[in-house]
């Protein structure tokens, strides 16, 4: 006995749905590729940008040093301006003393002669006018 099986409408639905996982998988394959490029892309700037940010990071690092250097300067410099400021500070006490030593030594009022004229009358002219 031969068994004949016909074709029935299952087999070409099992055929429609194999053909629509190939296509799906073509795509996916295809989504694939472009998301993998996408990441070369992105793995690339990623490493410019790490290699600026290590770039920084060393420029930041000499100008801490020399913001370091100038603190220093400007402390030597600081304490160089306070000593100037001591010392003139005291050369104006000292003066101040000399001067009030100097008052009271001329204490005494100084008197000044004054020569003495009578009062008289202003003088006439005989001018016309007066």
């Amino acid at each position: 006995m031969t068994v004949i099986i016909p074709e029935t409408p299952a087999d070409e639905g099992s055929e429609h749905e194999a053909a629509v996982a190939e296509g799906a998988a073509a795509v996916h394959e295809e989504n694939a590729q472009e998301h993998a490029s996408d990441a070369d892309v992105a793995a690339d700037a990623a490493a410019v940008a790490a290699q600026l940010a290590l770039e920084a990071a060393e420029q930041a690092t000499s100008q801490a040093a020399a913001a370091s250097s100038a603190a220093a300067g400007a402390d030597t410099a600081m304490s160089g301006v306070l000593s100037a400021l001591q010392a003139q500070s005291a050369a104006i006490a000292s003066l101040v003393e000399e001067l009030r030593a100097g008052r009271e030594q001329s204490s005494a009022p100084v008197v000044e002669e004054i020569k003495k004229t009578p009062d008289k009358a202003p003088a006439k002219k005989g001018h016309w006018y007066y």
